[in-house]
């Protein structure tokens, strides 16, 4: 037999993430990253071994099915959290045993050539290391984030563990799909030996144009999760130093695991902007967020001058560029990679709120301006992030760590 045909990749199983099919930029970039190995050719499975959703998730997903072209399936006997902590504990151990012994039949029935990684937890992916190594099937790092640099893992242990990953396991994969030049450049340096295939941000550009734009009132939007709530203060801080703030508004959609979490958030921006120009949303469905998107004059999305920001590429990006509408952002990371202040969106230089209210003045009074400066984005993300054009490269790229 030649080589050639030892070393197809025909299917890829994507390990380590849990919430598959319903979530935001991870579980989008895992089902953007599977369509397009589906579209390579490719068989394309997720398994999760964890529950994800709460009780009052509405879905009618189950513990296994198929959603755009993807099979997935769950170990434990619900993807919906245990109310009981003994059961919740039992599952647990369930989910982790019977993980192993699905990845074997899948195994022996000739369903894994190659795996993807999704999490940058050191035990968990110590163990889906192990596996590679037990059942043969090679394994890369889809690498998005920096662990060391998230100050929300700053307990003693997280960073004992992210170094361990870090400075230890992530070198012995087989491969690391990095989103970004500075995750690049960190990969080439404690792993100089292994391949790697930069995937920056993808998205789906076919989809977001069908979504028709609808009449509505001018409004920024800020998407993101409640851990960048730091950031959100930064984002009103900047619209309410704004010249021309009477004539848009700000739409702020916040995701928040926990309803008190939403309702005190609500009733701060109630005392805050008593007369509505903030308005909250928070966990709306994937088309109603499309629509919002859609719908907006800009989207703004601050980096910060961090490590943690200079390494991430975030998801939102893709689609905001999707919209043809202008995006608001700083000098950070990747976008000084792709992006021109004043041609493909407005980029302030300085992660400060009069600087960063500025742009946002320039896409109220520019017109046209910011309308031709969201279609340059537009092309731009087409050009760049396309999820599509990444599926015989990354197939390619599966099949050289064979």
């Amino acid at each position: 037999m030649h080589k050639e045909q030892l070393n197809q990749v025909k299917s890829v199983v994507f390990l380590g993430d849990s919430g598959f099919p319903i979530g935001l930029a991870h579980i989008q970039r895992i089902t953007l990253l599977g369509r397009a190995l589906i579209n390579a050719g490719c068989s394309v499975s997720v398994v999760c071994r964890m529950w994800v959703w709460r009780s009052h998730v509405k879905t009618d997903y189950g513990k296994e099915g198929v959603h755009e072209g993807i099979n997935y399936h769950y170990t434990v006997d619900s993807p919906f959290r245990p109310k009981s902590f003994t059961e919740r504990q039992y599952q647990r151990i369930k989910g982790l045993v019977k993980e192993f012994f699905y990845l074997q039949k899948l195994r022996k029935e000739g369903k894994i050539d190659a795996a993807i990684l999704s999490t940058m937890n050191f035990y968990d992916a110590l163990r889906y290391k192990l596996y590679s190594t037990i059942l043969g099937f090679p394994i890369s790092v889809n690498l998005v984030e920096m662990a060391s640099a998230l100050e929300r893992r700053s307990s003693i242990t997280q960073r004992f563990s992210n170094w361990l990953m870090e400075n230890w396991l992530l070198k012995k994969f087989d491969g690391a799909m990095p989103i970004s030049d500075k995750l690049c450049d960190f990969y080439t340096k404690i792993a100089p030996s292994k391949p790697m295939m930069k995937v920056p941000v993808i998205c789906d550009y076919d989809k977001f144009e069908q979504v028709q734009r609808m009449p509505s009132e001018p409004y920024f939007l800020y998407c993101a999760s409640i851990s960048f709530m730091n950031v959100a203060e930064f984002v009103m801080n900047a619209y309410e130093m704004m010249e021309n703030k009477y004539a848009i508004k700000l739409y702020l959609l916040i995701g928040v695991r926990e309803e008190s979490q939403y309702l005190e958030l609500k009733q701060r921006l109630s005392h805050r902007f008593p007369n509505d120009e903030v308005s909250l949303f928070s966990n709306v469905p994937y088309n109603e967020l499309m629509q919002l998107f859609t719908n907006a004059r800009s989207l703004v999305i601050p980096l910060r001058h961090t490590i943690e920001d200079a390494a991430r590429f975030p998801h939102k990006i893709g689609e905001y560029l999707a919209t043809g509408n202008p995006v608001i952002t700083t000098e950070v990371g990747e976008i000084k990679t792709y992006f021109e202040d004043g041609k493909t969106a407005f980029v302030s230089k300085n992660y400060e709120v009069k600087e960063f209210a500025k742009k946002m003045d320039e896409v109220v009074v520019s017109g046209v301006v910011a309308e031709k400066i969201g279609q340059n984005g537009r092309q731009l993300g087409r050009e760049n992030f396309d999820f599509d054009s990444y599926g015989n490269p990354l197939k390619d790229f599966l099949e050289a760590l064979m």
